[in-house]
């Protein structure tokens, strides 16, 4: 029986890693060459498409419900609006003021016109 050195247990070794790699590089050849290249992918089915749409939308939608509630809330407390909707009464207690003096006075005028110059 031949003695075993660790120089011949390393050549044995190296043989045997360059056999593995060799095959290790036919199978992958022959995996790559097995593979189908020109498949499309699948498409995803209807289905699950259009829940995914609406998953989308409805997640949407529900986000600017959230925004919009939260700015009438905030615009509801704004103490400019307030202060606008108090000088837009203001303008609106002037308007109709005048137009009820105006109509007095040509309702005055049109008495008067009827009084002065009677229809015959």
């Amino acid at each position: 029986m031949p003695a075993i050195t660790l120089r011949s247990l390393r050549s044995d070794l190296a043989l045997k890693l360059d056999q593995l790699e060799m095959r290790a590089a036919v199978l992958e050849r022959d995996a790559r060459a097995a593979m189908p290249v020109d498949l499309p992918p699948q498409p995803e089915p209807f289905g699950a498409r259009a829940a995914s749409m609406v998953a989308d939308s409805v997640g949407t939608i529900a986000r600017l419900a959230r925004g919009a509630c939260a700015w009438t809330l905030r615009t509801i407390e704004s103490p400019r609006l307030a202060f606008a909707l108090r000088v837009v009464r203001a303008r609106f207690n002037e308007a109709a003021l005048s137009a009820a003096i105006a109509g007095v006075l040509l309702l005055s005028l049109l008495i008067a016109l009827v009084i002065a110059a009677p229809p015959e």
